[in-house]
């Protein structure tokens, strides 16, 4: 049972919650001011804008030269000064500052791996039979036993070195030696926020899924550092009156469109947006990989960097938010034999049409029972929701502890009964993901049935 302490604080949090604006139903007027524009947009090529473009560094895009060849590295490196030299680079301060909490990270999964590879079990040998001793091919299998003992042992001392140097990198790693070289004050570019107008935009923003960032609404954050980011973007675009375009493996779908969960163009939101702020200019997006080709480097050098993009975590379906809606979707699917389902662009996650009418549904998930930033993600869910379009709203909660479903099921329930009325048409499933990437539902709740 939740305690009076939590109770409480979530009473606190609903009442300030709740003082903010409702659902903005006219939201598109806000997305679009100007319809003529849908039509009227019109964007250069890549290939067209490259040599006037200012490319704008992603966080992820920073952190894949740490798992590239050295020759990727230092093609790298190659194009970022001649970006530089063009006065075509900037770097956002959110970006910076993602960074410096990321490449520790990054450094401790290289000297893990190092150390795993030392500390590996020597391979198994036969054991000693004097009954062979006589036997030639005895002899050479021992002769090979000892050769293979004397490499490994030089193998572990040169795996003992290279441990001693990674720990021993203090900011100056190959890659931080680089980017401290090329990014410069001149290159970095640290916008003043107003933090409470850019709070009021982010929930705005989030409570309509409006891009970027409302994805990352879960993290430590809150989902601002996407945004922050953008702002810079939009900021850049105001004041150079130049095309953008921006380095990044982020592929969600509050920065692409996607087909099969993969990003097939930027949202139309950001691309709108950034021409009216920039008057006209064009915005686009491209993985570092896809850069890297667009400068000349060699295929062999893109392949690298593009394998890995696809290990790095930022850039591949692999964050357990991602990873529950697609499971949940998957789900549905095998449920819901015959009927249409499929992912929505707008308010919910996906959108399911059966006879007794079209259902939205909606995928929580999250890895640590922090209640007030789950109350913040559901509150907004509820809110927008709209009788006239949907005949049910579907809500899958999925947790990474399975002990905890009771907690939430109870501080949904709290929610719910605070602010819903008697006849809202809302299903609960609460449930988590297996090991081999299966849904299951672990309890159902049909609150006014």
């Amino acid at each position: 049972m939740l305690t009076g302490i939590i109770k409480w604080s979530i009473f606190v949090f609903l009442n300030i919650f709740m003082a903010k604006p409702p659902f903005d139903k006219f939201y598109k007027h806000t997305v679009y001011p100007d319809a003529l524009q849908v039509f009227n947009l019109s964007l250069s090529p890549i290939e067209a804008l490259k040599d006037e473009a200012i490319f704008v560094f992603d966080t992820n895009a920073l952190i894949v030269p740490y798992t590239s060849s050295a020759e990727s590295l230092e093609k790298i490196k190659t194009v970022l000064q001649v970006l530089k030299a063009k006065k075509q680079l900037i770097l956002p301060g959110q970006v910076v500052r993602e960074f410096a909490g990321i490449r520790p990270q990054k450094l401790g999964e290289i000297f893990q791996a190092i150390e795993r590879k030392r500390n590996a079990q020597a391979p198994s040998f036969l054991d000693k039979y004097p009954l062979l001793h006589q036997m030639d091919c005895y002899q050479e299998m021992q002769q090979i036993e000892k050769t293979i003992n004397e490499q490994l042992k030089a193998y572990n001392k040169a795996l003992d070195v290279l441990l001693k140097t990674v720990r021993g990198w203090n900011w100056n790693d190959p890659v931080s030696l680089i980017y401290r070289d090329i990014f410069s004050a001149d290159i970095i570019v640290d916008t003043e926020f107003d933090k409470a107008k850019v709070i009021e935009d982010m929930e705005y923003r989030f409570m309509h899924s409006i891009p970027p960032g409302y994805e990352d609404s879960g993290k430590a954050d809150g989902g601002i550092g996407d945004l922050l980011i953008w702002l810079t973007i939009i900021e850049i675009g105001r004041t150079e009156k130049k095309p953008v375009i921006f380095v990044s493996g982020d592929q969600k779908k509050d920065w692409f469109h996607q087909s099969e969960k993969k990003g097939i163009y930027p949202r139309f939101e950001l691309v709108t947006e950034f021409q009216r702020e920039s008057g006209g200019c064009d915005f686009h997006m491209i993985k570092l990989s896809e850069l890297l080709a667009l400068m000349g480097a060699e295929p062999s050098i893109v392949n690298d960097i593009a394998s890995e993009e696809l290990r790095t975590p930022a850039m591949r379906v692999a964050t357990f938010a991602e990873l529950s809606e697609e499971c949940v979707l998957d789900w549905y699917i095998a449920q819901n034999k015959g009927a249409t389902i499929y992912q929505s662009q707008s308010m919910y996650d996906f959108e399911l049409d059966l006879p007794s009418g079209r259902s939205a549904i909606e995928v929580i998930s999250y890895t640590s029972a922090d209640y007030e930033s789950f109350s913040q993600k559901l509150i907004p869910i509820l809110q927008r929701f709209d009788k006239s379009r949907f005949a049910e709203l579907h809500i899958v909660f999925v947790h990474s502890n399975i002990k905890q479903l009771d907690d939430i099921a109870e501080i949904t329930m709290h929610v719910i009964n605070r602010i819903m009325h008697d006849d809202f048409p809302i299903k609960l499933i609460f449930g988590h993901v297996t090991w081999d990437e299966k849904f299951v539902p672990l309890k159902t709740i049909n609150p006014y049935q």
